[in-house]
């Protein structure tokens, strides 16, 4: 049985140029974790659109499979994130469920 992990990933102060020189290596890390990702992207700033973090969400066996697959992004290993923060979270409606999750 699968689960869905929510990440929320919050830079460090002035992580842009380290966001850019690890960009080719970051992109490349989360075409190899496709199978276990539902959506991932770049949290931006309202006012600005500055990228201010990032987002993730896995589709996994466990929460330490989930953080294996964070921790292994050169992102991560990079130290771009001052915050993360993780969440099981039960997707319920919407269309990444195909509609409602109660009405399948």
């Amino acid at each position: 049985m699968t689960h869905t992990y929510f990440f929320y990933c919050i830079d460090k102060p002035d992580s842009a140029a380290l966001r850019e020189q690890f960009l080719t290596e970051h992109l490349s890390y989360i075409e190899k974790i496709l199978d276990h990702l539902e959506v991932a992207g770049p949290l931006r700033d309202e006012g600005s659109e500055e990228i201010i973090g990032s987002c993730f969400v896995f589709n996994v066996d466990t929460r330490r499979k989930a953080e294996q697959l964070l921790h292994d992004d050169p992102y991560y290993q990079a130290g771009i994130w001052r915050q993360v923060t993780c969440h099981r979270f039960n997707p319920a409606a919407g269309s990444w469920v195909g509609g409602t999750a109660w009405n399948r």
